[in-house]
């Protein structure tokens, strides 16, 4: 099982790892700003007592 082993041609593990990187970016750029938006939603509702 070993000895038959083909890896993808170059440019497609290029463009796979660019994928996997803006999605990445993507996802951290989302939980970024479900963050900000609860840390001042929070902070105001505290604000309000």
């Amino acid at each position: 099982m070993t000895e038959h082993v083909t890896w993808p041609p170059f440019n497609e593990l290029q463009a796979n790892t660019t994928l996997v990187l803006v999605g990445s970016l993507i996802f951290a750029f989302v939980v970024g700003i479900m963050d900000f938006v609860f840390e001042n939603a929070l902070r105001l509702f505290y604000q309000s007592f």
